[in-house]
């Protein structure tokens, strides 16, 4: 949309986003979502880094990286510290909050595992890329998984709402289901066999008994309901 806008009016704007959740790891997902942002860190944050720190390894005579090989401590000098550093740049970029840091850290994270593995790759003589659907179809699973779990920091108020969040999604502030799942007969007793219980406001079903907080799939003889039960399913 803002590409055609742009035209309207005689200006050529690049392409910013080419289906970033598609990817099948992190460094593809940065070529892919905010484009432009990535060019520029690139060129002048990550890029002046990595040649100030060759420079000074040259000289010092430390092993430099060839044909894509190099050691594990020339790879945490020229990949891991460079790219941690630009990714907190970029996240103190977006916002002056400590969910900010974390966000840019956790991307850092996420890059320097993906170089690592792909440097392992390389040195192991292995293809970097499968052609497998099902093996891509997981990669890109498990990088939109990591990306929505950093995205938790990007678009919480502050750090303890992020980690809040995440220990919901985890289940560690317990699980329970909708009403409309809940009601449902064989959904609602695997539920109670498995100790999850449903939100309020569930079915009215006889069979269901309820406490002050939600309602249980209950085991055995229907309970006669109660009038704080009724009163939860007419709700």
């Amino acid at each position: 949309m803002a590409i055609g806008l742009g035209l309207l009016f005689g200006i050529s704007l690049p392409p910013n986003f080419d289906s970033p959740y598609k990817a099948r790891n992190v460094i593809e997902y940065w070529s892919r979502w905010h484009m432009t942002l990535t060019r520029f860190l690139t060129a002048y944050v990550y890029n002046p880094i990595v040649m100030r720190i060759t420079r000074a390894r040259a000289a010092a005579g430390k092993p430099l990286p060839r044909r894509g090989k190099m050691t594990a401590g020339t790879f945490l000098a020229l990949v891991a510290r460079p790219t941690v550093l630009t990714m907190f740049i970029s996240g103190v970029w977006h916002g002056a909050g400590w969910q900010f840091v974390a966000f840019g850290l956790l991307h850092g994270f996420y890059l320097v595992v993906a170089h690592a593995w792909r440097a392992w790759k390389a040195r192991t003589g292995r293809p970097l890329d499968s052609d497998s659907w099902a093996k891509n179809a997981v990669a890109i699973l498990f990088t939109f998984l990591c990306i929505n779990v950093a995205m938790v920091f990007f678009r919480a108020p502050h750090l303890t709402g992020a980690l809040n969040l995440l220990a919901g999604m985890a289940g560690l502030n317990g699980v329970t289901l909708p009403p409309s799942i809940a009601g449902l007969p064989v959904v609602g007793a695997v539920a109670g066999a498995l100790g999850i219980g449903a939100e309020p406001g569930c079915s009215s079903a006889p069979c269901w008994a309820c406490t002050s907080r939600c309602c249980w799939p209950s085991s055995g003889a229907c309970p006669t309901p109660s009038s704080s039960c009724a009163t939860t399913a007419r709700r």
